[in-house]
């Protein structure tokens, strides 16, 4: 028999949120009230939508550097970032307990952060831990006031009452460290999906690191299967198999009935609520019954394709969307488009800022250490009155690349040039693109510069 207790120590720190409406006052969503000297507000863009979790009164979404809080009731939307309490940046998976009104945000860090009544507990043990190997957080689950988390090492049971890591379970032969790619809690069961299979454990056993009272499901034919995902839907389980193929999952349906594929393909997420199941995948969101029927299969929007993350249908007709670009949204059945995202910039890419007047001109492009284009379509991002702007005809760029300085006429501030990286220099007036510049059209007053060998020749913009 062989037990392990937790990672380490426990250890977290505590900060407060910033209250709702001061955050609300300074980043602008109510007011231009400027932010006070010696505070900050973040700037990070919203457009790219990773994770969902909902409750009854709640929709959480995890963006690439943030996350955002948005009310069911009165529609009002929260921001969270480092700006204003968060440990981190770059998220990695998110999850809601009622029980306890906490949000656990895991970072690509291994860190964690769990926000309970506008106060966040940092928990950095597996961060701060010196084991070689995966520290990833994938999934997080709940169950009787404690946070499962699926990691690279195992599954960390979280006390979410006192904020700290309670013990480690490590699944792997005589107790070793496995990655666990998933957790559920189905029928007074813990599940756990690993590469080698699905294991289980009751859900009430005081002594979930006890690696040999953890069953592995031999009866199913996805007993070797690796399994990236699971869901707990009423009394069934909802599996993400993966396949020879890296690019096709199957998804299964698990219940006393047996075992039965209901849909398969590029599948990015899966989700359950009420007595619905919601694949998502990288071209459509797909929307099956309890009876594994069709309900409903979403390829397009409004604004366009429907290149999706997550995906979660609210059961009243309403899709939950986190998409790529277009942020987060509520999809009626008739099409209707309702954004529930946090005004912000278009993205997080920044190479270099210049400032003029009341504006911010932002160079998102951006070269590698070896003076390697890093090819981010050519664009210029402006902020002034609390508002992000971008160029209104950037199609003219569609062969142009990494915008790394933008300058500003000071005889006429509507006037400026950005530097791209490789190509030469753009003219904008009034936010459009006007003219373009570059060796053969200036006679050589742009210079080329060599980089690395005869093949690497690029344009030096100053």
């Amino acid at each position: 028999m062989v037990a392990h207790t937790a990672l380490s120590i426990p250890r977290r720190a505590k900060r407060r949120i910033i209250p709702l409406l001061l955050l609300l006052l300074q980043l602008g969503d109510i007011s231009h009230a400027q932010v006070a000297i010696g505070q900050w507000q973040d700037h990070f863009s919203y457009n790219t939508a990773r994770h969902l979790a909902v409750s009854k009164d709640y929709i959480f979404t995890a963006y690439t550097n943030a996350a955002a809080i948005f009310n069911r009731s009165d529609g009002i939307i929260e921001r969270l970032s480092k700006a204003t309490g968060l440990s981190d940046a770059g998220i990695s998976t998110i999850g809601y307990d009622p029980t306890t009104k906490s949000l656990v945000i895991a970072y690509t860090n291994s860190n964690i952060d769990i926000l309970q009544h506008d106060v966040v507990y940092n928990i950095s043990d597996l961060r701060r831990a010196t084991a070689a190997g995966d520290k990833a957080i994938y999934d997080v689950a709940f169950h009787r006031r404690k946070a499962y988390l699926a990691t690279g090492i195992g599954i960390l049971v979280i006390d979410l009452d006192r904020q700290e890591i309670e013990t480690t379970c490590y699944l792997g032969t005589e107790g070793t460290p496995e990655p666990v790619y998933s957790v559920a809690v189905s029928n007074t069961r813990l599940y756990a999906a690993t590469a080698k299979g699905l294991y289980s454990i009751d859900a009430s056993s005081r002594y979930p690191n006890i690696t040999s009272l953890w069953q592995h499901d031999d009866s199913t034919l996805l007993s070797n299967r690796s399994i990236a995902l699971i869901r707990a839907q009423n009394n069934d389980l909802i599996l993400l198999a993966e396949t020879t193929n890296p690019s096709v999952r199957e998804v299964y349906r698990l219940a006393t009935q047996g075992i039965v594929m209901i849909d398969s393909g590029d599948v990015q997420s899966v989700q359950c609520c009420a007595d619905l199941t919601t694949v998502t995948k990288t071209d459509r969101v797909r929307v099956f019954r309890n009876d594994n029927t069709l309900q409903r299969e979403v390829s397009s929007f409004l604004y366009g394709d429907m290149t999706v993350h997550d995906a979660v249908d609210l059961g009243d007709g309403t899709l939950l969307v986190a998409h790529d670009w277009a942020g987060t949204f509520l999809l009626a059945e008739n099409g209707e488009l309702t954004s529930i995202n946090p005004k912000g910039n278009v993205s997080d890419n920044v190479y270099g800022l210049t400032a003029f007047n009341n504006t911010v001109y932002l160079a998102p492009g951006g070269k590698n250490t070896t003076n390697a284009n890093m090819w981010i379509p050519a664009n210029v991002f402006s902020y002034n009155n609390n508002e992000w702007n971008q160029l209104q005809n950037r199609d003219l760029l569609a062969n142009v690349a990494d915008i790394l300085q933008v300058a500003v006429d000071p005889t006429d501030p509507s006037h400026i040039a950005a530097a791209a990286w490789g190509y030469g220099i753009i003219e904008i007036r009034d936010n459009k693109v006007v003219a373009f510049h570059n060796a053969e059209n200036t006679n050589g007053a742009i210079q080329k510069y060599w980089v690395g060998s005869w093949s690497a020749v690029q344009y030096f913009c100053i």
